[in-house]
């Protein structure tokens, strides 16, 4: 028969964990599936070369509707909320088809009712699976019973081979404009991964890195990705000094080789789904301090002593991994165990494959 047609819908124009996930799955199905991926026009372009992009001049219902008809999809797969509840009211824009909604995030308007709980809850009739990144974003959700039968937990999968490989390849200029050699081992100390977002709150980053020079220590810090709160960053970075402390990297085609070089990954986010950073700095053997949120408990276990609830705490605890060698080494290999436990991309693939099935 015909290749079954799936619409990969998304909101965001630029590249980040969802993005990313959304990319893999089309690269590795191309062969069974006709997969486009439709979003405004933006950064994410130069990411789709050699695959089916469908660029939308903005994320309203009109424009959504042309693409559905354009592509006639047997499966729209909505990655987050909007594109989900959208989706959900164009269902039948010309045929009969699926429509899976794959929640990312946990975000906080998932967990009380309000406005976009209630246009969800609604969506949820015409919704025909639910992925969910977590065992919390399933459990947490105000809409909950109306997901039960629907929902699915996926966690993310982590490309174990192809992070220590790309880890390794990234020679040349990295950190403070200087050509460093590869023997230096540590570029930074302190590395914040992910999107500039509210929701990963980058700033507490800052203020975190702040508390540490204020407590005497000499440390160096970078912030690797893009978004809206690239320029409060820059801002904060000045007010507090940090020119020289604290580096914007902005987005890196390789994060990876970075990433091995810093001594430990701070995760300052307010919601997170299932949290790619944290699972790749795992891989890699970096440390993480992070904040009790979403599919944390999921990576590190409950009550883990990575889980830091003040500021205060992650420079307390940032300040003695640094500082205590045999602690820090302990903890090194305590990520590369935990990161023994991830989904492999086979084994996940396998599983998109059932669910478009």
């Amino acid at each position: 028969g015909e290749m079954k047609k799936v619409l990969m819908l998304l909101k965001s124009k630029i590249y980040a964990g969802a993005e990313k996930v959304t990319i893999e799955i089309m690269e590795r199905l191309q062969k069974e599936y006709e997969l486009y991926y439709a979003s405004p026009n933006g950064k994410i372009a130069g990411k789709l070369r050699g695959m089916r992009y469908l660029p939308m001049r903005n994320f309203r219902i009109t424009e959504i509707r042309r693409v559905i008809r354009l592509v006639q999809p047997d499966i729209i797969h909505a990655h987050d909320f909007s594109a989900s509840v959208l989706a959900s009211l164009l269902k039948g824009v010309g045929k009969d088809r699926m429509l899976i909604s794959h929640i990312h995030c946990n975000a906080k308007e998932n967990l009380v009712w309000g406005k976009k709980a209630f246009f969800y809850w609604i969506a949820l009739k015409r919704i025909d699976r639910v992925i969910c990144v977590s065992d919390v974003v399933a459990k947490e959700a105000v809409f909950r019973d109306a997901w039960r039968k629907k929902a699915v937990i996926l966690e993310n999968f982590v490309d174990r081979a192809g992070i220590l490989e790309m880890a390794e390849r990234g020679k040349g200029t990295v950190g403070f404009g200087t050509q460093k050699k590869i023997e230096e081992v540590y570029l930074y100390d302190l590395i914040f991964v992910g999107r500039l977002s509210k929701q990963k709150n980058p700033k507490k980053f800052i203020r975190i890195l702040d508390g540490m020079i204020r407590e005497g220590k000499d440390i160096r810090a970078a912030l690797i990705g893009e978004g809206e709160e690239y320029e409060a960053c820059c801002q904060l970075i000045q007010r507090y000094h940090l020119e020289g402390k604290a580096e914007m990297l902005g987005f890196l085609e390789n994060p990876y080789f970075v990433m091995k070089r810093s001594r430990i990954l701070c995760m300052t986010s307010e919601e997170e789904g299932f949290g790619l950073a944290v699972a790749e700095a795992m891989v890699l053997g970096v440390p993480v301090l992070v904040a009790e949120v979403g599919g944390m408990k999921e990576l590190l276990g409950s009550g883990a002593e990575e889980f830091c609830r003040t500021e205060q705490e992650y420079v307390k605890k940032a300040i003695r991994l640094l500082e205590d060698d045999s602690f820090y080494r302990k903890e090194q290999r305590r990520m590369k165990e935990r990161a023994a436990g991830l989904l492999a991309a086979e084994e996940y693939m396998e599983q998109i494959r059932a669910i478009y099935k």
